[in-house]
């Protein structure tokens, strides 16, 4: 009887070690080639900053980490889980992940799922693109760049902050909105068809239509103006 018990309690303890292994936390170092732009497709928060060297760390619980693929696709790193294993393995939430990704060049930015892309260190680049075709969001707090273009077809957000030399091009077809009057453009050319609303700095000239119900906002008090709406949304000037 003794015996029994004295083996019950190690298979007990077994199963426990067994659990809390599984569900640790722990980062691992993903090793990848050079990259350009960045797709994410889980949920998942998703920290860039621009630097020298190349390098991806994920952390998170040890099932969910076996699950993820961080793989370059040309100029792309790819954020995703693997393949469906004969059911329906993308109804599974992972419980936190996060992705620390340091690289010398950021340029575009896609989202297709509920996780965020955010930097809070200075990026620098050319031309960027960035889209939302999902709930997540892009956020970049300090972002210097000649031209920038934003889409967003689902209901994640864009907020940007720093400064674009030439054109800041917008496209929302979505619920989604954008952020950016602090984000000061000369040439701002923008367009909803869908319910996100819009608000950006145009020291220039500003382009906008609206066939949708959303709204535009602009600021920076731009020489030329050239706005229309045909749908329910509005396009006001809150001056600088």
């Amino acid at each position: 009887m003794k015996s029994i018990r004295i083996t019950s309690l190690i298979a007990v303890f077994a199963l426990v070690l067994s659990s809390t292994i599984a569900f640790a936390q722990k980062t691992e170092d993903r090793k990848v080639r050079s990259f350009e732009s960045i797709s994410l497709s889980i949920s998942a928060k998703v920290y860039v900053s621009q630097n020298e060297k190349t390098s991806v760390k994920i952390k998170g619980y040890s099932d969910d980490l076996d699950e993820i693929i961080t793989e370059v696709d040309g100029s792309t790193l790819k954020i995703k889980r693997k393949k469906n294993r004969g059911w329906n393995w993308n109804s599974r939430s992972f419980k936190k992940v996060e992705v620390y990704i340091s690289t010398p060049n950021v340029e575009n930015l896609r989202i297709s799922g509920s996780g965020n892309i955010i930097a809070k260190t200075p990026i620098e680049s050319g031309s960027v693109d960035y889209a939302i075709s999902g709930s997540g969001n892009i956020i970049i707090d300090k972002l210097k760049a000649e031209n920038v273009e934003c889409h967003i077809s689902g209901s994640g957000d864009i907020r940007l902050k720093g400064e674009c030399k030439d054109e800041l091009e917008i496209h929302i077809s979505g619920s989604g909105d954008i952020e950016a009057g602090n984000f000061e453009a000369k040439v701002a050319d923008i367009h909803i068809s869908g319910s996100g609303d819009c608000k950006v700095y145009a020291s220039g000239s500003i382009t906008a239509r609206v066939a949708g119900s959303g709204d535009i906002y602009y600021r920076g008090n731009p020489k030329d103006v050239n706005c229309k709406s045909v749908g329910s949304g509005s396009i006001k000037s809150i001056g600088e």
